[in-house]
């Protein structure tokens, strides 16, 4: 009985990171193995290292399961299986260069064959360096999407691939194809956001909220005007798009929609306005708010679009003032 529980504490001990890996916000892309992802690597363990009762209780279980996973990989390096779940440890210690020489290795065993090797290593290789999206990273994923056309994670990060190349159709119509899937509630959300189709939600008003009211943790504090030269240029039934993203190009880390585009005005993003859970605020990065009026309702950025965007600093809550005074060309 004591093994078994050392295996089950060691085994949280493992998912308690995956699981934040699975999940962390927008700008991590992604995470979409979810729950089925870290089951199945748990059973994986269990088949590589033996029977629970082997297993001591370690200081810091997951460079334990590592180390003994790396002895029994030395002793059997042909163990694609074995080398894919070091990869998915690693890379859930935010060590992506050594989980991406995991994947490659179980990469190079199957002949490019194996559908998790590819999208784990891409996966590994882009969370190192998020400018590797449509250089190396995206020949893989069309790869493993030619494999399994419905991989959750290939769809996410090969729609925005393809986007950033210019074929929003295709990026859009994989988007579309994962939502149709049974995926956590937060990655829902966020493709929502992206295609536009999420239920709008009103900005803030700038009187206080009623006593006793249920208040999520403010975060940012956008004033958004409309430059004088583009109030003619907003067609009727537009949409409006408040955010703050990492960088520039990428995905957003929180969002607000509204189908009322009546400015200037104040919105305070919340945690409830998070795409991918506090995590997604961790990194540290440059912030830039943003706001983006589209007549087609699309939280993907087009052509016709106005939009504006500022730097803003991380603090509690960050502040800018954001003048939409360009139109997307």
């Amino acid at each position: 009985m004591s093994g078994a529980l050392t295996f089950v504490g060691v085994s949280l001990a493992l998912l308690l990171p995956l699981a934040w890996w699975v999940g962390a916000g927008a700008r991590r892309a992604w995470r979409v193995a979810g729950v089925a992802a870290t089951v199945a690597a748990t059973a994986v363990l269990y088949l590589v290292l033996g029977s629970p009762a082997q297993i001591a209780p370690p200081q810091d279980p997951v460079d334990a399961l590592a180390a003994k996973l790396e002895a029994r990989l030395d002793q059997d390096p042909t163990n694609v299986e074995g080398w894919r779940m070091l990869g998915r440890l690693r890379v859930g210690q935010a060590r992506y260069e050594a989980g991406a020489d995991a994947y490659a290795k179980a990469r190079a065993l199957s002949g490019d064959e194996d559908v998790a090797a590819l999208v784990g290593y891409a996966e590994a290789r882009l969370l190192g360096d998020p400018g590797r999206l449509t250089t190396e990273v995206a020949p893989l994923l069309e790869r493993a999407l030619a494999l399994a056309p419905d991989e959750p994670r290939a769809l996410w990060y090969g729609g925005h691939a393809a986007i950033e190349r210019g074929d929003r159709v295709l990026g859009e119509q994989r988007w579309r194809r994962l939502l149709a899937q049974d995926i956590p509630p937060e990655l829902r959300h966020a493709l929502e956001m992206q295609l536009g189709t999420a239920p709008a939600t009103p900005s803030v008003a700038a009187t206080p909220p009623e006593p006793g009211a249920d208040q999520s943790t403010p975060l940012f504090e956008l004033e958004v005007e409309l430059a004088p030269a583009l109030a003619a240029r907003v067609q009727a039934g537009a949409t409006l798009f408040v955010f703050v993203r990492e960088g520039t190009g990428r995905a957003p880390l929180l969002v607000r929609r509204s189908n009322e585009v009546r400015l200037p005005a104040r919105f305070v993003l919340t945690s409830a306005d998070l795409l991918g859970g506090a995590a997604a605020l961790e990194g540290k990065g440059a912030l830039t708010a943003g706001a983006r009026i589209s007549a087609r309702g699309s939280a993907t950025r087009g052509a016709g679009d106005l939009e504006g965007t500022v730097a803003i600093e991380r603090g509690t809550p960050g502040r800018a003032r954001i003048v939409i005074d360009a139109e997307v060309r």
